[in-house]
């Protein structure tokens, strides 16, 4: 897997959960005032000077938790794709 190609970089925080995450704007779906994802995100952990850190084992599995708690089934066009609710 190659790096990830940030398009139109915006900077969030996982939701319920202090990590923050960097995705593309144009993969993002507003629907009314909910906001979609349908692509994918960098979590990372910082640390002091801007550097960024690991992320533990823990910290994936409930990130891994969040996002499928958070995660719906859109329908365009007649086909179904999932979104994570940002």
């Amino acid at each position: 897997m190659g790096p990830l190609l940030v398009l139109d970089p915006i900077r969030g925080v996982v939701p319920t959960y202090d990590l923050p995450m960097i995705y593309s704007g144009r993969q993002v779906i507003t629907l009314g005032k909910d906001r979609f994802l349908c692509g994918k995100a960098m979590i990372y952990k910082p640390i002091c000077d801007g550097d960024i850190g690991s992320v533990s084992s823990l910290e994936i599995q409930d990130v891994k938790r969040i996002f499928e708690m958070q995660t719906v089934t859109l329908c365009a066009d007649g086909q179904d794709f999932p979104a994570f609710r940002i």
